[in-house]
């Protein structure tokens, strides 16, 4: 891995007026390692954390500290930015430039509180859930000019939401609402229209295709997996995959950044299967973590895998050729005996 070493002249403290006095705080990187990222995770415990290096030889460098005032936050790795939820009022702030020196603002146009943030898989639109309103909304233009389209509101509609996703283009989200044991997913427009699309006992995964109308739905209960595929008004959902094919009560599902496979996350067993969206052939790759979801990096087919607070950070290299596992340690401190015991064998390479 080559990285080159710059420094940080001064300890950056950004204040937001008028916001609870949300602060945020760069450590004194007078040391800070610069060069190839994978992008950055969310880790509640400690902030922002980069990637550094390059897919087998990256570390999870030293973290952005972030005022205790953050209830949650989405990253996008690809577009240097996040989205965070914060204060009593649970207002929400864009985090912009995470590579340089980050500037933090106030949403415009979103006015009330947001409870849950869902980001598109490039980045370009995110769909935010307001719980006492009962509505979600589609924020576009990303992170350069977000503009926020019309509540969508969610009354008739069973509850409460269960998983969210949005497309690229802003014209389109997907929800998983109901109680436990009991699920159905709706295809929602900013028109203010709402479609039924599929129900079961559910919890249902969601993620649109990149830079696409179509999505991908995972039924845990089930062990399945099907493709949304829309044209204008109409939709047909079709099977992609299931338990025959290494599908196991799946956490997550995504696309590769080329839309031609499925990257399903399973539970029990943990592991990863990527499924050929043209052909249905399916490779299973174990994970010697819990996977916790499939969060886009920055890069071609790219994710996180494990929770974004583990000792020893999983992602998946999903490019086209042989999808892999990919262990990344963290920077401040070697590996924990633990971890060693669960997955032998050289750090930041291929499992």
């Amino acid at each position: 891995m080559s990285l080159q070493t710059g420094f940080l002249r001064r300890l950056a403290c950004l204040t937001l007026a008028g916001v609870g006095g949300f602060v945020l705080a760069a450590q004194d990187f007078s040391q800070r390692i610069a060069g190839p990222s994978l992008g950055y995770v969310f880790d509640r415990s400690v902030g922002v954390r980069p990637l550094l290096g390059v897919p087998g030889a990256a570390v999870a460098g030293p973290a952005l500290t972030l005022d205790a005032g953050i209830h949650d936050m989405e990253v996008s790795s690809e577009r240097d930015y996040a989205l965070a939820i914060a204060g009593s009022d649970r207002r929400l702030l864009l985090f912009r430039d995470l590579a340089g020196v980050p500037t933090l603002a106030l949403v415009r146009g979103v006015s009330g509180s947001v409870d849950r943030i869902a980001l598109s898989p490039g980045g370009a639109a995110a769909l935010l859930y307001a719980a006492g309103e009962n509505s979600v909304r589609i924020l576009t233009g990303l992170p350069g000019a977000p503009g926020s389209l019309p509540r969508m509101p969610l009354s008739g509609l069973p509850g409460p939401v269960q998983n969210m996703a949005v497309s690229d283009g802003g014209d389109a989200a997907l929800l998983a609402l109901g109680e436990a044991g009991r699920s159905a997913v709706y295809l929602l427009t900013p028109d203010g229209g709402d479609r039924f699309v599929v129900s079961g006992d559910g919890p249902f995964r969601l993620a649109f295709l990149n830079r696409s109308a179509d999505a991908l739905i995972a039924d845990a209960a089930g062990s399945s997996v099907f493709l949304l595929r829309r044209a204008g008004a109409e939709f047909r959902l079709l099977p992609v995959s299931g338990a025959e094919a290494g599908v196991s009560k799946p956490v997550a599902v995504a696309a590769s950044s080329d839309n031609r496979r499925a990257f399903v996350a399973n539970s029990d067993p943990p592991g990863i299967v990527a499924i050929g969206l043209d052909d249905g052939t399916a490779t299973a790759l174990p994970c010697y973590c819990a996977p916790a979801g499939l969060t886009p990096l920055s890069g071609d087919s790219l994710f996180l895998v494990s929770s974004p607070s583990a000792d020893v950070l999983w992602i998946l290299d999903g490019r086209l050729g042989g999808a892999r596992l990919l262990a990344v340690p963290p920077i401040e401190r070697p590996l924990a005996r633990s971890n060693r015991a669960e997955a032998p064998g050289r750090i930041g390479g291929a499992r």
